[in-house]
């Protein structure tokens, strides 16, 4: 049985722009929109900031049919990180679309995923059962579930002056565990005039900004059942930032310094006396236009520990990444038969909802513990889902106490494809994902059952 924390919700529907709850008669024409923040442990965050956007990145749908009169936030998290956003109008042959952004102070600004539970046509586009997207479709009278963000802390926070400084940051790994590597930034002296801030965030995939197609002209992908993703996947990625912003001249620029998820073996390091330099792309997200282009070429060397390490100048400081172009073949929805469910009823001691905590897994056997936490880390630039651990839902008990979630267990193969930057094609790593599909429905409430006893976290009151 899945881990659950425990809290209250209140679920009250208001109308757009008003403070009044709509008719009964008038209910079905509206939607709501519940979920959760949390940290990279699973932890809630509270006060969290939850924001209505046009686009949650390049991959996405973005939000439709959203009426112009409608708030757009922040609607805040409370203390078991939990969010709603109530009275989302749904007129009749329009389909609602949502993206939304989560952000707090200590912690980088990350869009909010979903994994969509049921087939719906989107611009013509048909949004699979099982995908899992930034793209959260609201129809009439149903609450959405099944919505979460996931907030990185900040990382290395550094007082900089003109003698400059070098900053080092541990790369985390998405599965937990030993870290990944280091991204190093060296400040020169003479460029920072007075006393800065400069934090250094080696980013997982949850905290960027959305996946970077290969081809823009086509960037609808959508990480579903039997669908192909081509898009180029974070080798590392970091999220710089200097208050007051800092530009360095074009002769004497600040460096950056990744340590790269390959062997020297791979990318036939050390190269031959005289050879071409082994270089790799180095993306840049351009928050004015939601998308990534191709800033520089970072130079590939060996550390002194016989570590590959790319290194690229940098004028000014931003969210970048690495590229790694890459091919991800999913295969078919599979639901066990009899399906496999867990089903959350409404607890008479917790009117206002709680979180289901529940594990998803992203498998690749044979590969090595580095490969896997590149793997995990670019399907969850892809998805913003975490590959491995829990992940929350929220379990609305509606203003009856009647409503609960029953979570079906489902699974797909998924099959990789990239190309390391010396030109050779990592063929067929062959995985599966296993994660759950969530429906809202009419349960009974039950008492709090004996395996919740310690799972409850403040919760309680309704409204």
């Amino acid at each position: 049985m899945a881990r659950l924390a425990l809290g209250g919700l209140a679920l009250a529907a208001l109308l757009a722009g008003g403070c009044a709850a709509p008719g009964k008669n008038s209910r079905a024409r509206f939607g709501t929109v519940t979920g959760v923040v949390q940290d990279l442990n699973g932890n809630p965050i509270a006060d969290a900031r939850v924001f209505v956007v046009p686009k949650a990145g390049p991959g996405a749908v973005g939000t439709t049919n959203f009426s112009t009169f409608q708030d757009t936030g922040p609607f805040v998290t409370d203390a078991q990180g939990r969010f709603t956003i109530a009275g989302v109008t749904v007129n009749p042959n329009a389909t609602v679309v949502l993206n939304l952004r989560a952000e707090k102070a200590g912690f980088v600004t990350a869009a909010v995923g979903h994994v969509n539970g049921t087939d719906v046509v989107v611009s013509g586009r048909t949004i699979a059962r099982g995908t899992q997207t930034p793209d959260i479709v609201v129809a009439q009278g149903a609450t959405v579930t099944d919505v979460s963000a996931i907030l990185q802390s900040v990382g290395v926070v550094q007082q900089v002056g003109a003698s400059g400084a070098d900053i080092s940051a541990k790369m985390p790994n998405p599965n937990g565990g030993a870290s990944l590597g280091t991204v190093t930034v060296r400040i020169p002296a003479g460029v920072v005039s007075q006393p800065t801030t400069v934090s250094v965030t080696p980013l997982v995939g949850t905290a960027l900004p959305g996946q970077a197609p290969i081809d823009p002209s086509s960037p609808f992908q959508a990480v579903a059942p039997g669908a192909t993703v081509i898009a180029d996947v974070p080798a590392a990625a970091v999220d710089i930032t200097a208050d007051p912003a800092v530009t360095f001249p074009a002769d004497n620029p600040a460096f950056i310094d990744f340590t790269l998820p390959f062997t020297a073996a791979q990318l036939g390091l050390p190269l031959p006396a005289g050879a071409a330099p082994l270089t790799m792309p180095v993306l840049l997200f351009d928050s004015n236009t939601g998308g990534w282009t191709q800033e520089a070429l970072a130079t590939i060397s060996l550390d002194s520990a016989g570590n590959p390490v790319a290194t690229v100048a940098v004028t000014h400081f931003s969210v970048r990444i690495l590229a790694v172009p890459s091919t991800w073949i999913f295969g078919s929805l599979v639901v066990s038969t009899p399906p496999e469910t867990l089903s959350y009823n409404p607890v008479d001691s917790l009117p206002g909802g709680y979180v289901a905590k529940l594990p998803v897994a992203l498998a690749f056997p044979g590969v090595s513990t580095r490969e896997l936490g590149f793997l995990c880390n670019a399907f969850e630039s892809l998805t913003l889902q975490k590959a491995n651990g829990f992940v929350g839902s929220v379990v609305p008990t509606g203003a009856d106490n009647k409503t609960g979630v029953v979570f079906t267990r489902a699974s797909m193969t998924v099959t990789v494809r990239y190309t390391l930057p010396n030109g050779l094609t990592v063929n067929d790593r062959n995985g599966e994902r296993r994660f759950w599909i969530g429906e809202v429905k009419a349960l009974p409430p039950v008492p709090t059952p004996d395996h919740l006893q310690g799972h409850i976290q403040g919760g309680g009151g309704g409204s």
